[in-house]
């Protein structure tokens, strides 16, 4: 067995949907590690029998293990997350700016590394500190949903106008 010096196996599922030779061979690998009793962690954004195009040997084998629903990260976390990514370019706000980000972005890290890269950028090309309200206007373009809100009434009128019928 290739495997049996590690102790752990680390892997992304979005590398696995879809692709079958991927997935035969990380059905040969899940086996031996598991034969040897070692620690196999699959990381996903949903669970296995939600993983579109996953071979279904693979599903019962990680719907065998712990599932473990990490949820979304609280606020703490939110801002230590983005403090790390703005030191990782030499980049320092004040702390009233990662809260902001922090309160505006709640569920998606990538969003909120989105919203830091955009407020870095603009500190940049403007080559001074980046002020509140200037961070506020910047994430409210971001942040701000452009989507209208749907009715029963404008669902009828679409429906309507596209078939060439006349409501009632």
């Amino acid at each position: 067995m290739a495997f049996s010096i590690l102790r752990q196996f680390l892997l992304k599922s979005p590398f696995l949907a879809g692709k079958e030779k991927t997935q035969e061979e990380f059905f040969h690998i899940f086996n031996d590690l598991y034969q040897y009793n070692k620690q196999i962690v699959v990381s996903s954004d949903r669970a296995p029998k939600c993983i579109p195009a996953l071979a279904e040997r693979l599903r019962s084998r990680f719907e065998g293990g712990m599932i473990v629903d990490i949820g979304f990260p609280e606020f703490e976390t939110r801002v230590a997350i983005l403090k790390n990514k703005a030191q990782e370019k030499n980049i320092d706000f004040p702390d009233e700016i990662y809260h902001l980000v922090a309160e505006k972005i709640t569920r998606n890290i990538r969003e909120l590394e989105g919203a830091l890269n955009r407020l870095i950028l603009h500190q940049k090309i403007e080559n001074r500190p980046l002020a509140l309200e200037k961070a506020e206007e910047i994430l409210k373009k971001i942040t701000t949903s452009p989507l209208r809100k749907i009715t029963p009434k404008k669902i009828i009128k679409t429906v309507a106008e596209f078939y060439d019928l006349k409501e009632k």
